[in-house]
Parts: structure tokens; sequence; C-alpha cells
């Protein structure tokens, strides 16, 4: 009896160990992790030492898209928008950044109903004794809607939007990058000057 385990069956016949559905359901299951909110406590020692007095920016407030034009420097300002304008990593994440929002309005299009038109036309002649001609015009319309019962239209939705909403911040991490790395080396180049 070569190939048998210990209870006299051979392995590969359908039947499932303990130890394999344990693992199996234990791996499967998911818990969603609680965190509560860090909060950072800075000393009142700290907050006055020289650095003048505190602001916390909120949420209305943010860096302009241009922020380097806070900088008045003409010179700085046209390598920027000439590296943004040349540089192919950012045309490229315009180009998913496009792709990605037609795709998410594509996928948006199917919670509404749909309508199809064929309109086919015909013309023709009877060779029977009468030698008639007769035309012929068929117009079906075909509507159709999905029910969003389990959430798959709605969910393909968000999915969408979601991934719209990661390529904008890729592109606009792109655009970051590069003006930051060009700003950077201006100052540097401007400092080894004086």
């Amino acid at each position: 009896m070569k190939n048998q385990n210990h209870d006299g069956h051979r392995p590969g016949n359908g039947r499932v160990s303990f130890r394999s559905a344990l693992v199996a359901a234990l791996l499967t299951t998911s818990s969603a992790a609680t965190t509560a909110d860090a909060t950072l406590e800075i000393p009142a020692s700290y907050e006055g030492a020289g650095l003048g007095s505190w602001k916390t920016v909120g949420d209305t407030e943010s860096v302009p898209d241009a922020w380097w034009v806070l900088y008045d420097d003409p010179t700085l300002s046209n390598l920027i928008e000439r590296a943004l304008e040349a540089n192919q990593d950012i045309q490229a994440a315009a180009a998913r950044l496009q792709q990605a929002w037609a795709s998410a309005g594509v996928v948006a299009a199917d919670t509404w109903p749909s309508a199809q038109v064929d309109a086919a036309g015909m013309r023709g002649r009877n060779l029977d004794s009468s030698f008639r001609t007769g035309e012929l015009v068929r117009v079906p319309l075909t509507l159709g809607y999905e029910i969003d019962l389990w959430g798959r239209v709605r969910n393909g939705r968000k999915a969408a939007n979601e991934s719209a909403w990661a390529e904008t911040a890729t592109y606009s991490g792109a655009q970051l990058s590069i003006t930051t790395n060009l700003a950077q080396v201006y100052f540097y180049l401007l400092a080894a000057e004086r």
C-alpha cells in the first residue's frame, strides 16, 4: 500500500485535512485594524525658541500650484515652465490622467439607462406579374438598464473614480518633483555664484 497516509487514504483523493482547513480559515479572515488619532504635544519651552509665533495650516490654506512665483524670480519661473512643458514624464503622467478620467466617465455611464437605435432601409421590386416596387424601413429601438442589486456597477464606478484620483495625485507628485528639484538646483547655482 504505497502512497497512503496514516488514516489509510491516498493523498489527493479530495479529502481536506483539519489542519489545512484551519490554516485556510485563518488566512481568509480579516479584521479591521483600529487606530487612535495620534497627537503630538510640543513642549511650551520649544514653541518660543526663537522661531517666532507658530502658525497651524488649516484645510483651507494651501500652497499655490505655481508655488515658485512666490519667489518673484522670472528666470526661475521661465525655467520651471519650460521644464514642465518639455518633460516626458510629466507628459506621460498627463496622458495617464486623461485616460483615467475618461475611463471613470465610461464606467459612470453604466449607471444610466442605455438606448440603441439601428436604422435599416430596403427598396425592392417584386418580379411577379404586377411588377410592383416596394420600400421597407425598419427602426428598431433597444432600451436597457442594469439593476444594481449587488453593487457591481456602484463599486466599479467608485473604483474608477478612486483610480482617477490616484492618477491625479501621481501627476501632481511628478510636477512637484520636477519643480522642486529644478528650484533646488537653481538656488544652489545662485549660491555658488556668490
